[in-house]
């Protein structure tokens, strides 16, 4: 509902503007697995995408029904397309300027 696309929106922004706040203190952990999940977790809200989700849903009046957003199904493709998106970004889209840095 249109109401639902304004509360997750608020809720994404929380979430994004705290993930940025705790990125400061992020540090490696024991393992270079918990390293990892450890970064794609904080590093999913700090990527901000699941803001721009709602913001779309909200601009384009979806009027997509919350239980939808609670389905395990739907919560995994947010996060899979979220980690494609990261690291693109980290991987893929910075590489040209790392090497005209280099």
């Amino acid at each position: 509902t249109f109401l639902g696309a304004q509360k997750r929106w608020l809720l994404h922004t929380r979430e994004y503007l705290d993930a940025l706040r705790n990125s400061i203190d992020f540090m490696p952990l024991h393992t270079l697995d918990e390293t990892i999940a450890g970064y794609m977790e904080y590093r999913i809200h700090t990527f901000a995408m699941l803001a721009l989700f709602s913001f779309v849903e909200y601009a384009y009046e979806l009027q997509i029904p919350d239980d939808v957003f609670k389905n395990p199904s739907i919560m995994k493709l947010e996060q899979i397309g979220i980690e494609i998106q990261i690291l693109y970004f980290k991987f893929i889209a910075l590489r040209p300027r790392k090497l005209l840095t280099d």
